[in-house]
């Protein structure tokens, strides 16, 4: 607030199922950011589903905020608070993402406004129109202003594995079968020469909210510089769409329907699943405070990880996600497709 500027008087309700540690915190972050729009009454709910964050629903007199309270096992999880936030600014800029409010560094606390829609799952992609408005916000992202740091979705998954092994936590029986399939889809991007992009890394469906006139995707703190591959395959296979609705939509971002692409998407697929799963059983003994199921989200993210690899579609992958000669011109007609979707100066913000 500006020297001399008239104050406001805070008054703040916070939810009888916040406990007096989160509280105190609560406070600390909000003075600690002195924003006008939190000024005034203020009444604090807890936004359940985080799985790493605590997450909170602000009601003020002139409208609703979310706070995320960060979590601080960074290193644990590969966090580089710095390059998230400054992720999140670029896709603001892009207009993927709601406006950041404030950021308490480098903790990375932060505000942004609550943004009204339906939060994205299966049946809501499958509505006409929702996923290619999802293929064209990736599009923007991947495009988007670049920043530092770089993510490798296979790094992370043995970083995990590590952790878990050095911790001796309980992890699958067929872990090295699940393993060695994983290490095979790792030789066959290597020898891909796809673009690192503007990625978001950590692509739940839930991340996506669904409005009347556009959508926005939520939630920064993996972004990095990564292989695009890795966002579609989370939003194509979590969202469980159809091959023929995967092929449009890969031809959306891409310009063209090509087999490679789409095998490339199943192999990404199951770095993904592995490292979710991986995660969860990293995550569940670190993070008390969230409510999350850490065991079912491990055993569902294994499970799909088992059906992937022994199917006939992933084998044939495995052959046909190679180099491709024509990969840099595909990779440059996604970038003139993302320049001509780029938005007007008014949709860059909530």
């Amino acid at each position: 607030m500006h020297r001399g500027a008239a104050i406001v008087p805070r008054m703040i309700r916070i939810a009888d199922d916040i406990g007096a540690e989160t509280r105190d915190e609560i406070h600390q972050v909000i003075d600690e950011l002195a924003l006008a729009e939190l000024e005034g009454g203020l009444s604090i709910e807890r936004l359940h589903g985080g799985g790493s964050n605590q997450n909170f629903v602000i009601d003020t007199d002139t409208g609703q905020f979310v706070l995320r309270l960060a979590g601080t096992m960074t290193e644990r999880f590969g966090l580089d608070r710095v390059v998230g936030v400054q992720g999140h600014r670029n896709a603001v800029t892009a207009g993927v993402a709601p406006r950041l409010c404030g950021a308490v560094m480098p903790a990375a606390h932060l505000v942004v406004p609550f943004v009204e829609g339906r939060v994205l799952d299966a049946e809501v992609l499958a509505e006409p129109g929702v996923l290619e408005c999802c293929i064209g916000l990736l599009s923007r992202l991947h495009h988007a202003e670049p920043v530092d740091g770089t993510f490798s979705i296979f790094d992370d998954a043995r970083r995990y594995l590590s952790i878990a092994s050095a911790e001796n936590l309980t992890l699958p029986n067929d872990l090295n079968d699940l393993v060695a399939q994983l290490d095979s889809a790792e030789r066959v991007f290597a020898g891909v020469q796809a673009p690192a992009v503007l990625a978001h890394n950590d692509l739940q469906l839930q991340n996506f909210i669904v409005a009347p006139d556009r959508a926005w995707l939520l939630d920064y703190e993996y972004a990095a510089m990564a292989n695009p591959y890795l966002d579609l395959a989370m939003l194509l296979c979590y969202g469980d769409v159809p091959p023929a609705r995967r092929a449009a939509a890969l031809a959306a971002y891409f310009g063209t329907v090509r087999e490679t692409d789409l095998a490339r998407v199943e192999l990404m697929y199951l770095a993904a699943t592995m490292r979710e799963a991986i995660w969860s059983v990293v995550a569940e003994p670190v993070n008390t405070e969230t409510g999350f199921d850490y065991q079912g989200w491990a055993h569902r993210f294994f499970g799909r990880a088992r059906t992937q690899v022994d199917s006939d579609q992933f084998i044939h992958a495995l052959a046909i996600a190679r180099p491709a000669a024509d990969d840099a011109v595909t990779f440059a007609n996604a970038r003139r497709i993302a320049e001509r979707l780029a938005p007007p100066p008014s949709e860059r913000s909530s």
